[in-house]
């Protein structure tokens, strides 16, 4: 993990960091996507840090309240847990802005009588009441920041995502939410399963690339110093050199400064051939590969082996900042130690559509989905026992809606399809699974198919 270092400057990962207080200063949720070893922890506490929310938000920094919410902390996947977490969370936060004493002992005695109830509905008011009064006594404005929301976002009740939409909708503008992620939120949950959540944000989506060539220049001489690595080592051309190789990413700049320490090369000129060996390299590698999606993977591979790869799939790995993009040239790997990488990678991997008989999970690929929910869900499954036959659209209305058969028209089931595509197919206008049988309806297939 890199560490930024407490003098590390206010313009730390400005082309990012800028954007993110410009919506926490306009009252707009965002989320941030970050992909594996990317730095996104220390990004967080960046954002945390006073110096940096006094030069992008100036004189309303005193009244803004940041409120990291370290999703990893909770106790259970449910709408009590969500808002105890933001209650604690927000008592820290009131300690470290806030002088009131009574307050603070009030809204503690009441975290305590939450923790105690573990009632949902009593969690959550507690919640609105506190953020209430800070708003109208003291003015404060607020953004929570939640960290790790992959697993609460997937998981958590509609009901406790649709509760964080009505808190937002009570103070509008007055309170956001920045939510910090390793995949897209779409691919994570079906986004009419939390609509009035997800909008919310879909309009602010981030992704966290690699270092810009200056952050990165600095954060190598930082790692080197933290870790006692000889200044000889270090040269100006060796530092040139660790960031064309590393592509600026923050896990792998990271390998390359640790293997200077503990496994220096025999010359410190053309370091590319050492890099490659050090399996602190290759870890890193490993973590980036595994973190990317089953289409992803597939892509990067057949961009290092001169095939023709996915076209959805690369604009999502030049939004990670994983591929680069320039005018008339061919989209190339961000890091030649990846690139190389990524060339060894042989294995063919798993096709077809199947259904875990245990755990109800769809396994596209060899990449498990999203659960699906509501008509998403009812949508799969009857498809799903009809598989390879067609299934008409009357039929599916009749299915989805059997109470209201004459009042469905035939394009609402044309967009649930859709929809179901965005989830299971690589690539939703050329889809391999769902198909479309002209004139007749929908027929779904376990084994992929072309045209």
């Amino acid at each position: 993990m890199v560490d930024t270092g407490p003098d590390h400057p206010v313009t730390y990962r400005q082309e990012i960091v800028a954007l993110l207080f410009g919506f926490i200063r306009a009252g707009e949720s965002s989320v941030v996507v970050a992909s594996a070893s990317m730095g996104k922890s220390r990004l967080v506490e960046f954002l945390m840090r006073k110096d940096a929310q006094f030069h992008y938000l100036h004189d309303a920094t005193d009244l803004t309240m940041i409120v990291s919410v370290d999703c990893n902390r909770l106790v259970e996947f449910s709408t009590w847990a969500l808002y105890e977490l933001l209650l604690h969370s927000l008592l820290v936060a009131l300690q470290d802005k806030h002088k009131d004493e009574s307050l603070i002992d009030e809204f503690d005695r009441r975290h305590r009588e939450v923790i105690i109830a573990e009632n949902p509905l009593l969690a959550q008011r507690t919640v609105e009441k506190l953020i209430h009064i800070l708003r109208r006594q003291y003015g404060f404005t607020f953004c929570l920041l939640l960290d790790e929301f992959d697993a609460a976002y997937q998981r958590l009740p509609a009901q406790a995502l649709a509760g964080l939409r009505a808190l937002r909708d009570a103070d509008r503008y007055q309170l956001c939410y920045l939510l910090f992620t390793r995949q897209h939120p779409e691919h994570l949950r079906d986004p009419a399963d939390c609509e009035g959540l997800y909008e919310q944000f879909s309009r602010n989506i981030l992704y966290l690339q690699p270092y810009q060539p200056d952050d990165a220049r600095r954060v190598i001489q930082q790692l080197a110093v933290r870790r006692g690595l000889d200044a000889a080592l270090l040269s100006e051309a060796v530092v040139e050199e660790l960031l064309a190789l590393s592509g600026g990413h923050p896990g792998l700049m990271t390998a390359l400064v640790s293997g200077l320490r503990d496994e220096p090369p025999r010359t410190l000129t053309r370091l590319g051939a050492w890099a490659q060996g050090l399996a602190k390299v290759h870890e890193e590698c490993r973590k980036i590969y595994e973190g990317l999606r089953g289409g992803e993977r597939a892509a990067l591979r057949a961009l290092v082996h001169a095939r023709a790869p996915g076209r959805t799939s690369l604009s999502a790995l030049e939004q990670k900042g994983l591929l680069l993009t320039e005018s008339g040239a061919k989209p190339a790997v961000f890091s030649p130690l990846f690139a190389t990488f990524l060339a060894g990678q042989t294995d063919t991997p798993p096709t077809g559509l199947q259904v875990d008989k245990q755990t109800g999970i769809v396994v596209v690929n060899g990449e498990a989905k999203p659960a699906f929910a509501g008509l998403l869900h009812d949508l799969f499954q009857y498809l799903y026992s009809r598989v390879g036959q067609v299934c008409s659209r009357d039929e599916i209305i009749f299915e989805l809606y059997p109470d209201k058969e004459g009042d469905v028209e035939s394009n609402t089931i044309d967009a649930l399809i859709g929809r179901l595509r965005k989830e299971i197919e690589e690539e939703p206008s050329a889809p391999q699974y769902l198909k479309t049988v002209r004139g007749r309806g929908y027929r779904l297939v376990l084994k992929p198919e072309d045209g």
